[in-house]
């Protein structure tokens, strides 16, 4: 049966990779993939050569919305991935287009939102793992705090004051997106709104995410 037993979660090691959370997971048993954890995905997404590879059944299109601006995605029937025994089959995936980014040629695919309507995700960055629990049964007892969520779609959202230079705090709303490669992002229009002042010279790099 499809996730996993309540009482046994599933220990995950991920790699690092430029600042993105990678994690491996096999396709119809034997396939080894490498899946960028990414919450501002609204879809999980495998590489074409994955796609053809697994003989998966086209159902329709969609339209990517990220950093780079919207492209067309062909749509197909999602395949069973396989997380240590914990188990997940989507019911759709998208391909990437076929004259991806060469950034984008070091995954096999993204595992986007959800996987976390799938699982509990632990994130234990330290030590470079993830345990997966189950939903049904799973009760939160460490020591750090709560907050609560809101989505945007299907990214989720936490609310944040943020103090101003000149003292003032004013609140805010952050997505929390794991595909992001750096640690805090401000808005443009939150900088305009509140007139900050860049104390560094513009990176010619940009960012992901």
């Amino acid at each position: 049966p499809e996730g996993l037993s309540p009482t046994n979660p599933v220990v995950l090691p991920f790699e690092f990779r430029r600042g993105h959370i990678m994690v491996p997971a096999r396709v119809h048993g034997t396939n080894a993939l490498s899946l960028l954890l990414d919450t501002g995905y609204g879809m999980t997404m495998l590489s074409p050569q994955f796609i053809e590879t697994f003989g998966l059944k086209r159902t329709g299109q969609v339209t990517i919305v990220g950093i780079a601006g919207e492209e067309p995605a062909g749509v197909f029937e999602g395949p069973r991935f396989d997380f240590a025994g914990a188990t997940w089959k989507p019911r759709r995936v998208a391909a990437f287009p076929s004259d991806d980014r060469p950034r984008s040629r070091r995954r096999d695919g993204i595992l986007g939102s959800g996987f976390f309507r799938q699982f509990v995700v632990e994130i234990d960055s330290k030590n470079q793992r993830i345990v997966l629990h189950e939903p049904e049964s799973y009760q939160y007892s460490g020591a750090g705090e709560v907050l609560p969520l809101t989505f945007k779609s299907s990214t989720p959202m936490v609310d944040a004051s943020v103090r101003l230079p000149d003292g003032a705090e004013v609140k805010a709303a952050f997505e929390i997106d794991t595909g992001c490669d750096g640690a805090l992002c401000i808005g443009k229009h939150f900088v305009e709104a509140h007139r900050l002042v860049a104390t560094n010279s513009t990176s010619r790099g940009g960012r992901t995410g």
